[in-house]
């Protein structure tokens, strides 16, 4: 649910936005949208999703449209799901199968390490993934520490057996 300072934070956003906007009609080229794009991946989960609403898409190229469209596509709900106190990046969960730093081309052992203890911290408050996302993620988890070296493979393994153990305990 959407609460009444959140409602008027995004209005005062959306309300500021329109006051700096380019007038209509005036070009913005696909370099420019780009930066503010990259700015957008930075921001507060609650500004991007007024900033993106804000933006005049029709003065882009059918390019960058495209890549507005993929940008503007959930970033309303990902800024609602961002006064949850847990999950991120649109996320309910640290890790799933379709996300976490064991599928980063170089995966970052303390990243790891840190998602698997938001798991155990969100577990002890009651915040469990399905048994299907559990088992997809461990699946995935296991195949990345298969490909992988070192320590990240470690924590790989230590993330996975975390997974393991919550999927037991909901068994």
């Amino acid at each position: 649910m959407v609460d009444r300072r959140s409602l008027l934070l995004a209005g005062a956003g959306a309300l500021s936005a329109c006051a700096t906007a380019a007038p209509i009609g005036e070009p913005v080229s696909d370099g420019n949208f780009r930066a503010l794009a990259d700015g957008w991946a930075t921001a507060d989960r609650r500004e991007r999703a007024v900033a993106i609403a804000a933006f005049d898409a029709r003065r882009l190229s059918g390019d960058a449209r495209i890549l507005y469209d993929a940008i503007a596509q959930g970033s309303w709900a990902d800024g609602l799901l961002a006064a949850f106190p847990w999950g991120r990046n649109g996320t309910p969960y640290a890790v799933s199968h379709r996300y976490g730093a064991y599928r980063r081309s170089t995966a970052d052992t303390a990243a790891i390490d840190a998602e698997t203890l938001q798991l155990n911290t969100d577990a002890s408050a009651g915040i469990v993934a399905p048994i299907f996302v559990l088992d997809a993620a461990i699946a995935a988890v296991d195949a990345a520490a298969a490909r992988a070296s070192g320590d990240p493979a470690e924590a790989m393994r230590r993330q996975s057996a975390a997974l393991t153990a919550l999927r037991v305990d909901l068994a």
